[in-house]
């Protein structure tokens, strides 16, 4: 089946919408410690801005009939591809991008197999964009599926089969803000093609790389759990994902955060509450840029930050989400690539020892007081 490519500028009134949240400007400030680059980087690297406003326009709930979802996010029927407006406000900018990449949803949509399972009651679904990131499900899904699930309570819950078994947090961190919402799952296999009588879906809580204050309150309701740990205590995040940005010299780079007071954490692989827990106790957090850093958003206000950036790896997603929060952003770039990877931000790198030292004791020398 063919599909025509259906480009959405803005809020358009298709899907009888529903309002779930209004218009909205927010002002964020960024807290800059102090950012460096390695004798290795090839430019100088500063903060892409230091205050700014954000427009939210109305966030609309959609109500599609007879549509189509295949390879778990597409979303379509005989006349359109339904993109989401996140997604679609590239065109201003970015023509070229929005087209090719419809046009690949379209070319999926017609190869995927035909409809073999027929739902008919109501059913909510976001798209899980992100390639099913934890960056993309915490700040994007997971609050758009709760608003909808608040909104429309009669209706399951369409979420990925994965979700089940081999990356439990996702799903916990769903049930954790809506233990109630456990008996309206409905899991969703991505070789399977499913045809919905009704789909709920909605446009992202998000808008030019910042998180959206709705899904900020709701995150921030899942409060905190009992502590077990110093509450004044340094972290750094190992990284969980093998192959994805890489350290070549992770030994060298622990042994000094060691002797700097950091415990190391493989928190990734935890429960959800325990992830919940440590971002609520910890003072300082360093991380490699990337998903590990999504969790800010359950911080406490002036939490310190440290980025280990390799210079190619440019995502503002990180460094919005500290804003929103009141955390302190410090970060050094590294400009030393160890293997060079497709796509290019997965390469592996290694870190400047004595740059991570210097940056270290620099920001023990600025501390007056405990967060």
């Amino acid at each position: 089946m063919k599909h025509p490519i259906s480009q959405r500028l803005g809020v358009e009134s298709y899907g009888q919408p529903v309002e779930l949240a209004t218009s909205t400007t927010v002002s964020r400030k960024a807290n800059i410690g102090r950012i460096v680059s390695d004798a290795s980087c090839t430019n100088s690297r500063s903060m892409p801005w230091t205050e700014r406003s954000i427009e939210f326009g109305p966030t609309l709930a959609r109500r599609l009939h007879g549509v189509d979802v295949a390879r778990g996010y597409i979303v379509s029927d005989v006349k359109h591809i339904y993109l989401d407006t996140t997604i679609t406000a590239l065109v201003t900018s970015e023509p070229g991008r929005l087209l090719a990449f419809a046009k690949n949803l379209s070319e999926q949509a017609a190869s995927a197999s035909e409809v073999s399972t027929f739902v008919e009651e109501p059913v909510i679904f976001v798209c899980n964009e992100g390639s099913g990131t934890w960056g993309h499900w915490v700040v994007h899904n997971l609050p758009t599926l709760i608003m909808l699930g608040d909104k429309f309570r009669d209706a399951r819950i369409a979420i990925p089969q994965a979700y089940f078994g081999s990356r439990p947090s996702f799903l916990e961190s769903l049930l954790f803000l809506r233990p109630t919402f456990a008996s309206r799952l409905l899991p969703i296999r991505s070789e399977v093609t499913y045809r919905f009588d009704t789909l709920l879906t909605s446009d992202f809580l998000y808008q030019d790389r910042s998180i959206h204050p709705e899904a900020l309150k709701i995150l921030e309701s899942a409060g905190s759990v009992p502590t077990t740990v110093d509450v004044f205590s340094r972290v750094f995040l190992k990284r969980v994902t093998p192959g994805k940005r890489e350290v070549a010299n992770l030994e060298a780079v622990e042994r000094i955060l060691l002797e700097n007071g950091y415990s190391i954490s493989e928190v990734g692989k935890s429960s959800f509450a325990s992830q919940l827990q440590l971002w609520h106790d910890a003072s300082h957090v360093c991380a490699v840029l990337g998903s590990d850093l999504t969790n800010i958003v359950f911080a406490k206000s002036k939490m310190q930050i440290l980025s280990i950036t390799p210079e190619w790896f440019s995502d503002h997603f990180f460094f919005d989400l500290a804003a929103a929060k009141g955390a302190i952003w410090s970060e050094v770039f590294c400009g030393e690539m160890i293997d060079e990877k497709t796509p290019l931000h997965t390469s592996s790198f290694r870190v400047d020892q004595f740059t991570l030292q210097e940056m270290i004791l620099s920001m023990r020398n600025r501390e007056t007081s405990p967060v």
